[in-house]
């Protein structure tokens, strides 16, 4: 899926976006997601709540990889119960 087709699929399932011109839909949901990786990245552990998309844990693991023990950043991403949209 590409953002022009889940911006088509927003305005089919939200009559409210179908005023909303295509290319600007479409920069709006690249810089939405932008700032959320941006918000992601100055995350070291923890979690990101966004009302409506879902929350985001983050978390610092450890693995041995060639007898060294690396540490890196692991995101998981948890969407909203149906119910539970704003």
């Amino acid at each position: 899926m590409n953002v022009k087709e889940l911006v088509q699929r927003a305005k089919v399932a939200s009559p409210k976006l179908q005023s909303l011109p295509d290319e600007q839909a479409i920069s709006l949901v690249r810089e939405i997601f932008k700032e959320l990786g941006r918000e992601l990245e100055a995350t070291t552990e923890g979690a990101l709540n966004v009302a409506g998309l879902g929350t985001f844990r983050v978390r610092q693991v450890e693995k041995t990889k060639d007898g060294q023990t690396v540490r890196s950043k692991r995101t998981f991403f948890r969407a909203p119960k149906a119910n539970q949209d704003e």
